[in-house]
């Protein structure tokens, strides 16, 4: 590489890392599990175990909890202690740079303007789903599994799954891509021989095959679809899609085009999660690292004198964008979303007992009342609750039937709720967010 290509390199590079930061630091805002992530990873660190029942509810008291994410909310705490939601802003933006590098890696062709293009059009794919979760060490941990799988470093991915099991459920989606690429690729053996070894190490968890048993049932659970966003479809006029249908676009185009000269083991495992992703949201960001590679080749083989134009035009709209948009530093909460003001009643009035609250808002009341204060369910979903207790408290919260669990003391919910209020019940908070009703 001559000098002045090198320099090339470099101020490109430079430039996707600067806006890579900015992309990162442009949004803050916490997610409803957010601060459950935090209080569980607590409960790890201090008490030096991983809870095996649950005892944050007063539903589900001393029912099985599998918590395939307990190493991740143990980091999550350990920065949160440390740093406060700083820590939390510096962790996300940290593990976002490294998917960052290992992203650039597995798009990088010989066509620098169009390797920056396909790195440009994953990362804004990806970047809507960048949440306080631990879902983020599973978008990190794919572009790795990617990597090793394209330089054949394949000691290594056992060592990765046996870290991914401890961290996210998302795991097994890796797995999954893996078991696809090895039966579709040349080196069959060789490859499933090491997915094997991959698929059983991930059995060393807390939790055995067990983890594996959750796992399943979250993905097969018949309520899932109607009451998780996550698990739904996209919405085509919905601005965070905008690179996701950007993406499928570009990928149906190009695939259509080139099909004759595309080898199984590249265009298999992207039409898999191409068709995971129209079935729930939850699949648009792994689509998006999984199809990352067959994009960058794709934009590779056209005309580089196309791609530098598109470039630089790209490259001075992003640039006004970052030097005009503020870097968050903070948490930012919500308060439309979230009860904020009518916890801090509660803490005000010393309040103990068992509150029936709304899904989102279970694991913010754990986060700033429990222990004094124990919550109806909340985002752990089954992986705690059983399914006839969500199906009841969706259909009260919903459609106003149901009856509450037993031994309620109060009820905390979205003040525009049209739910059936008893004459038991006692209005003693209410804002522009959240009404609260004691039992009496």
């Amino acid at each position: 590489m001559s000098t002045l290509e090198y320099k090339k390199h470099f101020a490109v590079a430079l430039w996707l890392f600067l806006i890579s930061l900015t992309v990162f630091l442009s949004f803050s805002m916490a997610d409803p599990d957010y601060w459950g992530h935090i209080k569980f990873g607590q409960t790890i660190y201090e008490t030096k175990s991983i809870p095996k029942t649950n005892n944050f509810s007063y539903t589900a008291s001393g029912l099985k909890w599998i918590n395939h994410e307990w190493l991740s909310e143990v980091i999550f705490w350990i920065f949160y202690k440390n740093f406060s939601d700083f820590g939390m802003i510096f962790l996300r933006l940290v593990v976002g740079l490294f998917f960052c590098f290992f992203l650039h890696k597995i798009v990088k062709t010989e066509n620098l303007s169009g390797s920056a293009i396909a790195y440009l059009l994953v990362l804004f794919t990806v970047m809507p789903f960048w949440h306080f979760r631990p879902q983020i060490f599973t978008f990190l941990f794919f572009v790795i599994l990617i990597y090793l799988l394209k330089i054949k470093k394949l000691l290594f991915i056992p060592l990765l799954f046996l870290f991914w099991a401890n961290i996210h459920g998302g795991f097994f989606a890796g797995l999954v891509y893996f078991f696809v690429f090895a039966i579709s690729s040349s080196e069959k053996i060789k490859l499933f021989s090491f997915f094997t070894v991959s698929a059983v190490i991930t059995f060393l968890n807390p939790y055995g095959f067990e983890l594996w048993a959750g796992i399943f049932r979250a993905f097969f659970n018949p309520l899932t679809r109607s009451y998780i966003i996550d698990w739904q479809p996209s919405h085509f006029f919905d601005i965070d899609f905008a690179g996701y249908w950007g993406l499928v676009s570009v990928f149906a185009y190009f695939t259509l085009i080139k099909i004759k000269k595309i080898r199984l083991a590249e265009i298999i495992p992207p039409v898999l999660f191409l068709f995971l992703s129209f079935t729930s949201i939850r699949h648009i960001p792994i689509f998006a690292v999984v199809s990352a590679p067959l994009i960058g080749n794709y934009f590779s083989d056209l005309p580089a004198r196309i791609y530098s134009k598109a470039v630089l035009v790209i490259a001075v709209i992003l640039t006004i964008l970052a030097v005009y948009s503020k870097p968050k530093i903070k948490l930012e909460v919500d308060k439309n979303a979230y009860p904020v003001e009518a916890v801090e009643y509660l803490k005000k009035i010393n309040f103990s007992g068992n509150v029936f609250c709304e899904f989102d808002w279970g694991e913010y009341i754990l986060f700033h009342l429990y222990p004094q204060v124990k919550i109806s369910f909340d985002g752990r979903y089954d992986t705690v609750y059983p399914i006839d207790f969500i199906k009841n408290s969706f259909e009260f919260l919903n459609l106003s039937k149901g009856v509450l669990p037993k031994n309620t003391d109060a009820v905390l919910v979205y003040s525009n709720r049209n739910i059936s209020v008893k004459p038991v019940w006692k209005k003693n908070y209410s804002d522009g967010t959240a009404v609260l009703y004691k039992i009496r």
